[in-house]
């Protein structure tokens, strides 16, 4: 039986930008099986003004401190890199009771997040709803976004009744992200 490990290989850098990047298979014994998926780069950001991709898509180049709850590692490095090209500093927590830990650690530190997106369903631990729970214990005005790849999970679809602040679908895009925190972090005060 043949075992993968797959892997992003970024190949082609520019400013800090992914231009080029692949997704590959690797067998156990180290060797490329087959070019999976090649994924398309990610918009080079040169000013502080949004600048018009497509009509209504926007992307706000911003700074904040962005705390991202997911356990998948494809999901962590592509919106790492997204997050990277925003101007957003970021860190990553794989299910919620490591979440918490992080959050209340910040706010300890005197650098609270400035908001954070939690994955709805983790494997093996504490999911979106139950950690918005806790983070609205510990902060009230904690401002967290719901991620999933169910739109009709009722959660996502009356998010403000569990205490997030926005939605993002799976997958999104640069401009989805970007224009969901632009609106969270800029338009609302803490």
């Amino acid at each position: 039986m043949l075992k993968l490990i797959v892997n992003l290989v970024l190949t082609e850098m520019k400013d800090e930008n992914i231009t080029k990047s692949k997704l590959l298979a690797f067998s156990k014994g180290g060797e490329p099986v087959k070019n999976i998926i090649s994924l398309p780069s990610l918009p080079a950001i040169a000013t502080k003004q949004p600048s018009k991709k497509e009509e209504g898509k926007d992307i706000f180049p911003d700074k904040g401190r962005i705390l991202v709850m997911d356990d998948e590692e494809i999901i962590k490095i592509v919106v790492g890199q997204m997050l990277k090209s925003l101007g957003y500093e970021y860190d990553f927590a794989e299910n919620g009771e490591q979440t918490v830990e992080k959050y209340t650690n910040a706010m300890s530190a005197g650098k609270i997040f400035d908001a954070v997106i939690l994955d709805l369903t983790v494997r093996g631990g504490m999911g979106g709803k139950e950690t918005i729970r806790k983070l609205r214990e510990i902060d009230p005005a904690v401002r967290a976004i719901v991620s999933s790849g169910y739109s009709d999970d009722p959660v996502v679809a009356n998010y403000a009744d569990f205490g997030f602040k926005n939605t993002l679908s799976k997958p999104y895009e640069i401009e989805t992200l970007s224009s969901t925190l632009h609106s969270l972090c800029c338009s609302e005060s803490k």
